[in-house]
């Protein structure tokens, strides 16, 4: 993969003027923080811009400023340049692709270091924290001076994707963009409470009963959860309750690698994994179509569950046993 310079991004954004960005389909808080964060920069250097994206805004980043001005690939119009941000690959577009394809010029801004660098133009930064931070390293190299609600939107992308600061992935360029943002004067309490401490009543019965379901493998180092439709079904919740889970897995103080299991409306299972000190789960979910980072990674199986189960957990125990 050719990796462009932020220069050159910068450079072709400047000479375009009609653009989409598009994050992964079903978006956590980076890939809405970076998508917000830059179609707002777009929008300073008066440039026509749309958000697209082929999930619906989960709940629970719906206070965001712009939040409500994505439009679905149904309705999304052809356009010059699209944009893609935190997508480790194009399938992760999902309808959306249609629109990529179609562009005179495509761009991918990431900082998976799977990314397999699907553009015409990609800039990829495998070792920073969140796609919000390279995003905000790209405002700077247009010069543009970002106001408040673009700030906690970046903000809040590395927050969440570095575990409010937490994870392994939380390095001094991550708190030093942290800190930068900071003085833009957002209310940083406020955005922790909405994010992380204002939940559905079905999210907490998703975990309750989640908890019920917990398998611990090879002396309680692996920790493996399966939530099936029905368990979704019977407590009301969506998939946006599913957030966090795999990370309450990993909190247990035997657990190096943790696993969701969640089976998807279409039948397909979404693995997630996470792992706390020297287990590679990208390693693990490239062997099956997917990937990530060494802590944070996942995949869509199509098997049934019980293959997939054996698969993953078979994947996991020589991991773990490498790593001893």
């Amino acid at each position: 993969m050719t990796n462009n310079p932020l220069s050159e991004i910068a450079e072709a954004i400047k000479n375009g003027d009609d653009f989409a960005v598009i994050p992964h389909v079903s978006p956590d808080g980076d890939a809405i923080g970076s998508c917000l964060g830059l179609y707002q920069i777009l929008l300073t250097m008066n440039k026509r811009a749309v958000m697209v994206c082929d999930s619906r805004m989960p709940p629970i980043y719906s206070f965001l400023p712009y939040a409500y001005d994505f439009g679905s690939p149904e309705t999304a119009g052809r356009k010059k340049t699209v944009i893609t941000v935190d997508c480790a690959d194009k399938q992760r577009l999902g309808g959306a692709g249609k629109l990529f394809d179609a562009a005179e010029l495509t761009i991918n801004i990431d900082h998976h270091a799977t990314n397999d660098g699907f553009a015409m133009l990609n800039h990829v930064q495998g070792e920073t924290s969140s796609c919000c931070e390279v995003v905000y390293e790209l405002a700077k190299a247009l010069g543009v001076k970002l106001d408040e609600e673009t700030a906690l939107c970046l903000y809040m992308g590395i927050m969440t994707d570095t575990g409010r600061f937490s994870h392994s992935n939380t390095n001094v360029a991550s708190l030093t963009a942290a800190a930068e943002l900071m003085q833009y004067g957002f209310d940083v309490a406020k955005l922790n409470r909405q994010v992380y401490s204002h939940f559905p009543v079905s999210k907490m019965r998703l975990l309750a009963r989640a908890l019920n379901k917990l398998e611990l493998l090879a002396d309680g180092r692996i920790g493996l959860i399966p939530i099936s439709q029905k368990d979704m079904l019977e407590v009301r919740a969506t998939n946006e309750d599913c957030e966090g889970i795999v990370e309450r897995i990993r909190d247990i103080d035997t657990v190096e690698l943790a696993i969701f299991i969640r089976q998807a409306k279409d039948g397909s299972l979404k693995v997630s994994m996470r792992s706390n000190e020297y287990a590679n789960v990208a390693a693990i979910a490239e062997k099956f179509g997917g990937g990530g980072h060494e802590r944070a990674a996942g995949y869509t199986s199509y098997w049934n569950y019980q293959k997939t189960y054996n698969t993953v957990v078979d994947a996991a125990l020589r991991e773990i046993e490498n790593g001893d």
